[in-house]
Parts: C-alpha cells; sequence; structure tokens
C-alpha cells in the first residue's frame, strides 16, 4: 500500500506543479507592470496635447494601451476573481479610480480622468470597463473575458467615443 500512496502523491505534486507552471506561463506580474507604465505613458502624451484638439494616434494609443493593460491583469485572475477587487486593483495598478458606482468622468484635460469598472455576468463572465476623458466627452473601452482551462481570455471589446471629433470605433477581440 506504501507504494501507491507514493505514487499517487508523486502524481499530485507532479499534477500541481504543471499547473502552476502552465498559469505562470501565462500570468507574468512583470507584464502587468510593464502594461501599466506603457498605460502611463500613453496618458501622459495625451495630457500633453492641446485640449481641443488631441491626435487620433494618441486615442489610438491610449485604446492599445487600455486594453494591454487589462489584459494582462485579467491573466493573473484566479476563477473566482472578486469584481470589487478587480476595479480597486485596476485603479491602483493604472493609477486610476474606480468609477464610483456612476461611470461618469468629467475633465477638460484628455486623459487626466481615467476610471475603471467591473462586473460579472455570471457563467464564468466578467466586464471591465475603462472610461476616460477627451475634449467634449469621454472615451471607453469595454473588455469581456470568459474563464476557461487557461484561465481568464478576452472575448469581446468594444470600444466608443461620446465626441463630435471622433466617430465610436468597434473592435473585436483578438482571436
Amino acid at each position: 500500500m506504501r507504494g501507491w500512496s507514493s505514487t499517487i502523491a508523486f502524481v499530485l505534486v507532479a499534477m500541481l506543479a504543471t499547473a502552476t507552471a502552465t498559469h505562470a506561463a501565462i500570468c507574468r506580474h512583470a507584464a502587468i507592470s510593464g502594461a501599466a507604465s506603457d498605460l502611463q505613458d500613453a496618458r501622459n502624451a495625451l495630457m500633453v496635447l492641446p485640449a481641443d484638439k488631441p491626435s487620433d494616434a494618441a486615442l489610438a494609443e491610449m485604446e492599445m494601451r487600455i486594453s494591454a493593460f487589462v489584459l494582462a491583469y485579467m491573466r493573473c485572475q484566479p476563477e473566482t476573481a472578486d469584481i470589487e477587487g478587480v476595479e480597486v486593483d485596476l485603479a491602483r495598478l493604472g493609477w486610476a479610480s474606480t468609477a464610483g458606482g456612476n461611470g461618469t468622468v468629467a475633465s477638460a484635460n484628455p486623459g487626466w480622468q481615467l476610471t475603471f469598472s467591473a462586473e460579472s455576468f455570471g457563467q464564468g463572465l466578467i466586464g471591465v470597463t475603462a472610461t476616460y476623458s477627451i475634449p467634449n466627452g469621454i472615451d471607453t473601452v469595454s473588455m469581456v473575458f470568459r474563464h476557461g482551462d487557461d484561465g481568464w481570455a478576452e472575448t469581446g471589446r468594444h470600444s466608443g467615443t461620446v465626441s463630435p471629433s471622433v466617430a465610436p470605433v468597434s473592435n473585436p477581440a483578438p482571436q
């Protein structure tokens, strides 16, 4: 009997090590830090532009950096991710704030105000929305994640702008 129990123990340890290695390959905390730094760089670049005319390239860069940051963060979340914790972490790590329940953003300087909100849709789905100020309105990036064998993966993305100077854009999630 003792031979069987040590074999079973070895198999369990091997399975745990494989699962941990798989999770480590997907979740890299350094990737979150790097993505947060890149987000702050994009935000700083947006803030130094004339308040009435940020470039389309700067807005596109901000959207790309928000998406990369949220994706890096979600890859590190457990299956039972705490929604309030997701909001607080994204705000803290992304030098932002939580939406505070109303999701509104108001600022004269583009990129100055950045908020994150998260919502559970049940059945292993979580939505994350980043909202930031632009001239005459706000811009949002909303992402939906589904939990699977490899952790949280992006299943949909939508970005939209409430501004007369920039048309709304919809981007499918990368496949």
